[in-house]
């Protein structure tokens, strides 16, 4: 179960990066240069974090910055998978040994964003209640729900 949600999270967090840096449409058509703004993407994720963890000014401004730093973390972790699993879905003969190399990247980028998770739960539990702790991965979740669902719609 831990595995799939682990899966789960690897995912959405994928098609989050990759719907959302995209960008904004210029709303000159498909195929027209889209701008992203990670700056923008990360105020949005923050006001949404700040409202539904109903964080105080104060929570806010410990909280916020430790849980960008991890996103970012894990951004970076994963980028390096992002780019094999691209170029394994290009190619047309991909052996099972490519495969199988990058399932095994995939399972200890996992194994490393677990470690991160943990790593951050003791910094996080510092500066939130754990009631708000526990609603901050559900709150995540929803906003790239969110970011997705928008992306879709343009």
């Amino acid at each position: 179960m831990k595995n799939k949600i682990i899966i789960l999270f690897c995912a959405l967090t994928f098609c989050f990066v990759n719907t959302y840096g995209q960008g904004k449409s210029t709303g000159q058509g498909r195929g027209h240069q889209h701008k992203f703004s990670y700056e923008e993407l990360k105020a949005q994720k923050n006001e949404h974090l700040k409202k539904t963890l109903e964080l105080t000014d104060k929570e806010a401004e410990l909280f916020l910055p430790l849980a960008n730093e991890l996103t970012l973390k894990k951004f970076e972790l994963n980028k390096e998978y992002w780019k094999q699993a691209k170029a394994l879905k290009q190619k047309k003969n991909a052996t099972d040994t490519e495969y199988e190399a990058l399932i095994n990247l995939m399972l200890e980028n996992q194994e490393k964003e677990a470690t991160l998770d943990k790593e951050y739960y003791q910094k996080f539990k510092k500066v939130l209640p754990l009631k708000k702790l526990y609603k901050y991965q559900s709150a995540e979740k929803s906003f790239r729900r969110k970011v997705v669902h928008s992306n879709e719609k343009k």
